[in-house]
């Protein structure tokens, strides 16, 4: 079973990279489903095996759930404006 995630290490399980899948999926569904499904259908297409993928997003409760599924999109916008530099450099984790 392949885990279709890039954090497996972190996780303690296999994962996309120990498969040597290299593999960049845009998540571009409207719903943390969709881009979970998504996910999940390209890695078995290309392997054959059963996959277990998820989404996540962040969802801020004062701005009434905002990005959600979008966050990838504020996370480039911030990144290429070099704010998610300060970010890491404040707070590592």
């Amino acid at each position: 079973m392949i885990f279709a995630t890039n954090l497996a290490p972190m996780l303690n399980i296999v994962g996309l990279r120990e498969y040597g899948i290299e593999i960049d999926i845009e998540e571009d569904g409207k719903t943390l489903e969709e881009n979970a499904i998504k996910k999940a259908l390209t890695i078995y297409n290309q392997t054959k095996q059963s996959v277990v993928a998820d989404d996540s997003g962040l969802f801020i409760d004062y701005f009434e759930g905002w990005p959600g599924v979008y966050h990838i999109d504020l996370y480039q916008i911030l990144q290429q404006a070099n704010v998610t530099k300060l970010y890491w450099k404040k707070w590592p984790i």
